[in-house]
Parts: C-alpha cells; structure tokens; sequence
C-alpha cells in the first residue's frame, strides 16, 4: 500500500519548512509538485530543491491559478499522481503554506481515494501565509478571547457580515481587494496591514493599502483593537 505524505512547505522560505517535513523530503523517491499553467513555474519547487534527493522522480502536476481548475485537470492529474506513486513504497506531494489552506491537494483528494484505493495519506502540516506575515508585520493575530475571520478578498458578501464581529480578519488573495472594501473596513475602525511575499524576495509589509498590485501572494491583517 504506497504511502503519500502531504507536506506543507510554509511560506516560501526553504528554511521555514519542519523538521519532519525536510527528513521526508531527503529521502522520498518521488516527489509531485504542483505548477501554474499560466506561468509555468513553481515556487513549491524552489522550496524543495535544496532538500529533495538528487536520485528522487520529480513529478509537475500543472493548475491554473483559478478557483476551480475543472474536472478533466483534476482527473487528469489524480490519475498521474496515482499511476507513478504505484512504482514506489512512498511519495511526497509539496504544497506551498499549510495543505488544509486553499492548497491543490485537496481539489485532487475526493477523485485520488477514487482512483487508488489502496493509498494511505499522511499530512505534514506548515506554516500558514497569515502567521509568517503577522510575524514580519510584529503584529498578533488573536490575543485574549479575540476572535479570527480567514477570508479570501473576493468573498465580500462574506466579509461584510463578520466585520465587527472579530477582532481580526486576514484577507488571502489582497491582489483581489476592492477600493469599496477597504474603506469599509477603515469605516469600522480597522488598522490595515499589506503584507506580500513574506519571508520571500520581493517581500513588502506596508500600512499603505491602496496600491496593492497584481501579486497573487498578497494577504491583507485588518485588526480592531491597538495593541502595546
């Protein structure tokens, strides 16, 4: 029964990832690694390279950078991921951040247990966008009973029911925000944070939040509460 081990490589800094996850990784003899069609490149690559074994079968599984990639993409690379792990005791499949966020697993997980039924997954948790970025931001995320709203910036019909209501929301894909939403927020007595590519090059913390760009790795900290 082959083994796939999901690990999350945190952030985007090669020295950010676990102890556990690294031991994995040098000695996994196949490794899947999700890319963007639209660009052609992997960052979870970048990640890894430094740990992967030079003999180890890297495996690009490609994604378009959209909510929902469509059946055929998520058939088509279940049943690779599932044909080549069958070669192998166990493999590794590297997600940026942490798996249970947002991550391309688990748009394949349904359909993998279909298709190999035999598979055991194992899941190496990593360091979350929003924790390393309200650690560059010097900034907690919850203090006391503090409540946390996690919300991707497209989902305003969401958002403007929680605000108030928690002390704290972190808006995933800020490349998204609206001028509207973030005024909304500011109206309601909550300090904004920008933060992109933490702990990555190009990397930006900034309370200037109205010229946010096109970066897909851009997370907005909205807090209520001043902190001392």
């Amino acid at each position: 029964m082959p083994r796939l081990y999901v690990i999350g490589l945190g952030p985007g800094d090669p020295e950010l990832i676990t102890v556990k996850a690294a031991k994995i990784l040098r000695t996994a003899p196949i490794v899947f690694v999700p890319y963007s069609t639209g660009t052609n490149r992997s960052l979870a690559y970048s990640v890894i390279a430094r740990y992967v074994s030079g003999s180890a079968r890297i495996v690009f599984l490609g994604f378009p950078m959209v909510t929902d990639p469509g059946v055929d993409v998520l058939l088509r690379n279940s049943e690779v991921l599932c044909n080549e792990l069958s070669n192998y005791e166990y493999g590794v499949y590297a997600v940026l951040g942490d798996p249970a966020l947002y991550s391309t697993f688990y748009k394949l997980h349904n359909l993998l247990l279909t298709i190999c039924r035999d598979i055991n997954i194992e899941v190496i948790p990593g360091v979350t966008a929003m924790t390393a970025c309200a650690a560059r931001a010097l900034k907690p995320l919850t203090l006391g009973d503090d409540a946390l709203a996690l919300i991707p910036s497209t989902r305003v019909d969401i958002l403007k029911s929680v605000i108030g209501l928690f002390e704290t929301v972190v808006l995933y894909k800020g490349n998204k925000i609206t001028k509207s939403v973030l005024d909304l927020l500011r109206n309601n007595d909550y300090e904004l944070t920008y933060a992109r590519r933490c702990f990555m090059n190009n990397e930006i913390i900034s309370n200037d939040v109205d010229d946010v760009g096109n970066d897909y790795f851009s997370t907005i900290i909205a807090t209520r509460r001043k902190y001392f």
